[in-house]
């Protein structure tokens, strides 16, 4: 009967000491791993970007019935603004936890007044403070070579401004400046103020 009492006390120890063993296991590794919500993201992501802008200008004739509007009731101040043309982009680059990023980008521009269809391919550095959990603003300065579709071996400097907000990470409202430094036309550059929106993806 000792002999068994012995046997049963040796197992219920070992028992013990296993499960207080699995315990400690599960409790370090819940708490090493387990994610936290509001923490902010710190390492490096790649990400890629499509989107489009829409290239806003002043028109000539317009501007001339806007600075009399008031005397002849002809139109109002958004009416000098006109469209023209459009921007499609797209890129890829990497992300620096989350404050900065590298990227390389391309795209698909016409211009109406300047009778141009470029395709440019930049480079581009971003600064992207946060304000938020979700919530960012860009900075970037792109630059690179643009070539003239349709017109030869036409082709020179493109460079671009960027300044948007971030929403939810995945979505960019911007604005930007572009300058196409070739003579088109009647035209010694090319430049465009456009408003636009980029999808993201980080990965």
């Amino acid at each position: 009967m000792k002999s068994v009492n012995k046997i049963l006390l040796t197992v219920l120890i070992l028992l013990s000491v296993a499960c207080y063993s699995q315990d400690n296991t599960v409790f370090i590794t819940s708490d090493t791993y387990k994610p936290k919500k509001d923490e902010p993201y710190n390492g490096s992501i790649y990400y890629t970007q499509v989107g489009f802008c829409i290239p806003i200008v002043v028109d000539p004739e317009k501007e001339k019935v806007n600075n009399n509007y008031q005397d002849n009731n002809k139109g109002s101040f958004w009416d000098q603004f006109t469209i023209d043309g459009i921007s499609l982009n797209a890129g890829a680059g990497y992300h620096f936890k989350k404050w900065a990023a590298i990227g390389i980008n391309t795209g698909f521009d016409i211009h109406i007044r300047a009778q141009l269809a470029a395709v440019p391919v930049y480079g581009t550095i971003t600064l992207n403070p946060h304000f938020g959990a979700e919530s960012s603003f860009i900075l970037q300065y792109g630059y690179g070579h643009v070539f003239a579709l349709g017109r030869g071996d036409l082709s020179g400097p493109y460079s671009k401004y960027k300044l948007g907000v971030h929403i939810d990470d995945s979505i960019l409202i911007y604005a930007d400046v572009s300058v196409i430094d070739l003579p088109v036309n009647n035209f010694k550059k090319v430049e465009s103020f456009s408003i636009g929106i980029d999808l993201m993806n980080f990965f």
